[in-house]
């Protein structure tokens, strides 16, 4: 798995190198000392998206209980930070700030693993969900880009596909997907370590099924998650602006929505690295962006990453470090985390 990672990473950096050298160095560094360093106000543009993607994950906690806003808008800011800087296949950040939430919270307010798993699943579920909505709104703003029926045609028939492994994906965790995994698992080991895991995976698609059958709370959920998707056009359409262009709110949406679902659709590539630079470039040059102003966008973009993410590593650190010498230093075999989870198994 390590060598697939560093395989990814490596291809995508040599093809972002690649695209770098074909359309000149020199005219990509020009548009960015045009913006100079307006690119913190796109640093700072994205803690919109940042706070309404956490208020949608706010939706699908327990009424009443569970870690506060501030704490989940830092769980959800170590996330975004894992999985766009490091090679964790978009997943990593997902688990990192399910381990972080466990625990957390007043007394008699705090989640179990299991219930930190289920928000997180159908937090991630509704990414994906309203992720494609978004998406599927950019590939309708390029159909005037489009003349051949035959392409229409294609990504009308990707779109149903997508659509419908979205609704699979759906159902099963509905119909109790951790616990159908654990079972697999436990008959091929026959092993009874996988007893503990069992129980947690069958707790998680109760805490998941409640959290679906709260269908006002998923409601609001889905729309601040599809509101946060949209708002990270504006992060587009603010690089453009001080690289000065004079983008539509229109072209920035399809530059957005669709070097976003290249970049989730390369899973496998940390930060899309290499993948999303080619589709901006590519988009661009449908919107009549020249490919120098295209791939400075998207190295503007990587260093809103940078400047966002690294200080989120850095955070995520110092809660594991405080939390390993909480744990040996004070001499305890288990943080409450740990001994949740364990009375939750028993039971």
């Amino acid at each position: 798995m390590k060598r697939t990672a560093l395989f990814a990473l490596a291809a995508g950096l040599a093809l972002l190198l690649a695209l770098v050298l074909r359309h000149g160095p020199s005219g990509i560094l020009a548009a960015l000392a045009v913006a100079g360093w307006s690119v913190l106000w796109v640093a700072a543009y994205h803690l919109l998206p940042l706070f309404l993607d956490t208020l949608g994950w706010a939706m699908t906690m327990p009424r009443g209980r569970g870690p506060g806003l501030g704490m989940l808008l830092l769980a959800r800011w170590v996330a975004e930070s894992f999985n766009t800087l490091l090679p964790v296949a978009q997943v990593g950040g997902h688990v990192a700030r399910a381990k972080l939430m466990a625990g957390r919270g007043g007394p008699d307010m705090a989640l179990s693993p299991s219930e930190s798993g289920a928000t997180v699943t159908v937090d991630v579920t509704l990414g994906l969900v309203t992720q494609f909505a978004f998406a599927l709104a950019g590939v309708l703003a390029t159909l005037p880009y489009l003349g051949a029926s035959g392409d229409r045609l294609r990504l009308w028939g990707g779109a149903g596909f997508g659509a419908l492994l979205l609704a699979g994906f759906v159902l099963a965790q509905r119909a109790g997907m951790f616990t159908a995994v654990a079972q697999v698992l436990q008959g091929l080991t026959r092993g009874r370590r996988l007893t503990a895991l069992l129980g947690e995976a069958k707790a998680m698609d109760t805490h998941i099924r409640a959290i679906y059958a709260a269908k006002g709370r998923l409601a609001l959920a889905a729309g601040l998650r599809l509101l946060g998707w949209l708002s990270k056009s504006g992060e587009s359409w603010l690089a453009l602006h001080f690289l000065g262009v004079p983008a539509t709110l229109g072209d920035a949406l399809v530059l957005e929505a669709l070097s976003t679902a290249a970049a989730s659709a390369a899973f496998m590539v940390p930060g899309g690295l290499g993948v999303r630079e080619g589709s901006i470039l590519l988009l661009g040059g449908m919107l009549g962006i020249t490919p120098e102003v295209a791939l400075a966008l998207a190295l503007i973009k990587r260093a809103r990453e940078i400047i966002l993410g690294a200080p989120g590593l850095a955070v995520w650190l110092w809660i594991e470090a405080r939390g390993w010498r909480s744990r040996h230093g004070k001499g305890q075999s288990q943080s409450a985390p740990d001994r949740a989870f364990v009375k939750e198994s028993r039971n």
